[in-house]
């Protein structure tokens, strides 16, 4: 490599404007991953544990999250309409 290239190549970027939410998604990404990785041992866990209760345990757990977050943005009025017993689409 000639002294030219390796001031080409001195590892810094340009000036480039970051996005606003890089960071966000740098975390939630690495989050991801850290949880898909740690999966496996989540389910070794339940080895002993009926498939019924644990489908049971996520349908529950889910749908309390679910209220929680509808909860917290208030728009339990979304959800009028699909309990209303009228087909909203054709």
């Amino acid at each position: 490599m000639t002294r030219r290239d390796s001031r080409q190549f001195s590892g810094t970027l340009p000036n480039t404007p970051s996005h606003p939410d890089a960071t966000r998604g740098a975390v939630a990404a690495t989050s991801s991953f850290l949880f898909w990785g740690l999966v496996p041992v989540y389910w070794k866990q339940m080895k002993d544990v009926a498939a019924i209760e644990l489908i049971t345990h996520r349908i529950v757990w889910s749908l309390l999250f679910l209220l929680g977050v509808l909860a917290w943005q208030k728009k339990f009025g979304d959800l009028r309409p699909a309990f209303a017993g009228k087909r909203l689409s054709g």
